[in-house]
């Protein structure tokens, strides 16, 4: 509503307004109405229509409503101020967008007393059109799904003058999408052994309850509240079979509360999940939720390691004895381990690296475990190992290059150092994306206990210290460094050992000098690792009894050494002594040939779980 006030004047012989005679003042009241329509539908597929559905009405996918299944209420509104618009009669409402022949019928009530879209004008064409002078559209009206398709329900508003064509005032768009099944997957539990237990890659909790959900039923698990976790089982082996056992929850219309139903599933490599009744839960007028615990495949997984990064279950349903329907897919990543897990907690990543490496490898546990051994090995050789919930790659110390031009510059995050980088588990490698030596040696070994391999045919895998030979301050230097001698004495002193994170920083040392240099790359991002350790981690296969077994270095990806000598030949550039006042560099002893002597060596190898061994 508005006013307006008028005042009108007379200007003598069309001179100046100053001349100009007033009239009286009058003042006019307009009342400024809009017809107003709306059509809602359940859009947000929760069981009710309320206000949430309509912001969302005229996005995809819509609300679902199965083929066969209950009818669907639709809601229709409209307003038209009489004092405003007068007469109705030259007014009509009309619901378009069902196809009769095609996707959707449009009913009366629930019960489907009398179908709509034929009645009101004697035509299958999709469309109810209410005269709103001689009829009372009804509040709501029922939608049948005859086949799969999606259809745009438009509700239209429209004004005709009595000789003119009408003209459309207001309309509002609510989607439908008519589904194949009646009755749809909701949540799939997964029922696995405790040591299969995955945990998240924050390490911040497990991945527990239903590992599949799709709350809102459109055969995807992106939406809020949805998920789909990943799910390990330990592979078929000789006496001692592996099979599949899931809780299966779907969500159906109410008829099907009050009938027999049966579910079964199909998965890949033959897995089948044979018939089994479904038991109605929370019925309501319009729904039901049909369970079936304890769902068991009556084939075995595979034998062999498998990494499935879909392992999709089709459902299918039987209603009253009838043929076999779709109800919609299921899908998860799977993980068959090579044996029973060993490792606690089983990290996602930590459980992914080793099966996705191992795929398809199979053969007898304590006889064959080189075959898994090689494999991961050779993943974890390339120096690209991606955090599988989000594919950052785990570097270790380097830095994080912001702006991706490959040299370490302001704005790059330097975690090159051990004051910097603190990680040494496995657990907080994985979470951090960086982390020391020891943290890629735990997570090597982490990696193994996922595939049950605390030992490789026989082999125990250790958790190794290298440390330098002498004890005390000494420190073993990596390569490469940059040297020049001084024939009169035998070391350089030490006047850099920082080239920064890329090593593109080095300082070039005078006579008898030694400066850090870019040399062995690291996992990731990591160029020049730091140039010098007390301590290093590393990883032994073997046993006392074994001559020398392998070193494997996961920090460096390099490996595996029968010989002592040959891994400190590739990483060490010699030792790093305090004396004097001043750190200087030794270079190490030459090659003695002699694989069971160590006076050709620079550091001990000590294992630090037992049995103790010192190489």
């Amino acid at each position: 509503t508005d006013t307006f006030t008028y005042t009108y004047t007379d200007i003598n012989n069309n001179t100046s307004p100053l001349d100009a005679i007033a009239s009286n003042e009058a003042t006019v009241t307009i009342n400024v109405a809009e017809p107003s329509v709306n059509i809602d539908v359940d859009s947000d597929n929760d069981g009710d229509i309320d206000e949430t559905d309509d912001r969302i009405e005229e996005a995809a996918p819509g609300h679902f409503v199965a083929v066969g299944g209950n009818l669907t209420e639709v809601k229709l509104d409209y307003d038209l101020d009489a004092a405003v618009f007068g007469s109705s009669s030259n007014w009509t409402l009309e619901l378009k967008g069902a196809d009769g022949a095609s996707v959707l019928d449009i009913w009366d009530t629930a019960g489907k007393s009398q179908r709509l879209d034929v009645l009101s004008d004697g035509v299958d064409d999709g469309k109810i059109v209410w005269n709103l002078g001689s009829s009372t559209p009804p509040s709501s009206v029922w939608a049948e799904a005859l086949s799969p398709g999606a259809v745009d329900l438009v509700l239209e508003l429209a004004y005709a003058e009595p000789s003119g064509s009408p003209k459309v005032a207001k309309d509002d768009t609510a989607k439908i999408r008519a589904k194949a099944t009646v009755a749809d997957v909701k949540s799939v539990e997964y029922i696995v052994g405790q040591n299969h237990k995955i945990k998240k890659d924050d390490d911040s909790s497990y991945y527990t309850g239903k590992q599949w959900i799709d709350k809102n039923l459109d055969g995807d698990t992106d939406d809020p509240g949805e998920r789909r976790y990943p799910v390990a089982y330990t592979r078929s082996q000789a006496g001692n079979d592996s099979f599949l056992k899931v809780n299966v929850k779907f969500e159906a219309g109410s008829l099907l509360a009050h009938v027999p139903v049966k579910i079964r599933g199909t998965g890949p490599d033959g897995i089948i999940l044979p018939p089994k009744t479904a038991t109605p839960t929370n019925t309501s007028a319009t729904k039901t939720t049909l369970s079936v615990s304890n769902m068991l495949s009556t084939e075995k997984f595979a034998d062999k390691v498998k990494y499935y990064e879909n392992f999709v279950i089709n459902w299918e349903i039987s209603v009253n004895g009838g043929p076999w329907s779709a109800a919609g897919s299921s899908d998860n990543p799977l993980y068959l381990t090579w044996d029973d897990p060993v490792a606690n907690p089983l990290t996602w990543t930590v459980l992914h690296v080793g099966t996705e490496a191992a795929n398809n490898i199979g053969g007898t546990v304590g006889t064959n475990d080189n075959l898994v051994l090689n494999k991961i090995w050779g993943k974890i050789a390339t120096k690209n190992i991606q955090r599988i919930s989000d594919g950052e790659v785990l570097d270790y110390y380097g830095y994080d290059d912001v702006n991706s031009d490959g040299t370490f510059d302001a704005g790059d995050m330097n975690h090159n150092t051990t004051t910097l980088c603190t990680n040494n588990t496995y657990t907080q490698l994985v979470a951090g994306g960086f982390g020391q030596c020891g943290a890629w040696a735990d997570f090597m070994r982490a990696t193994l206990l996922a595939q049950g391999l605390g030992s490789v045919n026989g082999d125990k895998v250790h958790l190794t210290e290298v440390v330098p030979k002498a004890g005390g301050s000494d420190r073993l230097a990596i390569v490469a460094w940059s040297k020049k001698e001084n024939p009169n004495i035998g070391y350089y002193k030490v006047i850099d050992d920082n080239a920064g994170p890329d090593g593109l920083s080095p300082t070039v040392p005078g006579a008898g000098e030694a400066a850090d240099a870019i040399g062995l790359p690291g996992q990731g991002n990591s160029p020049n690792p730091p140039s010098h350790f007390g301590v290093h981690q590393i990883i032994h296969i073997g046993t006392t009894t074994t001559v020398h077994g392998q070193f494997f270095d996961p920090s460096y990806g390099i490996g595996p050494f029968a010989d002592p000598k040959k891994y400190e030949e590739k990483v060490f550039a010699g030792t790093i002594k305090f004396e004097d006042g001043e750190s200087r560099l030794f270079d190490p002893p030459n090659n003695n040939d002699d694989p069971q002597s160590d006076d050709d060596r620079i550091a001990w190898f000590k294992d630090t779980s037992g049995p103790f061994g010192l190489y």
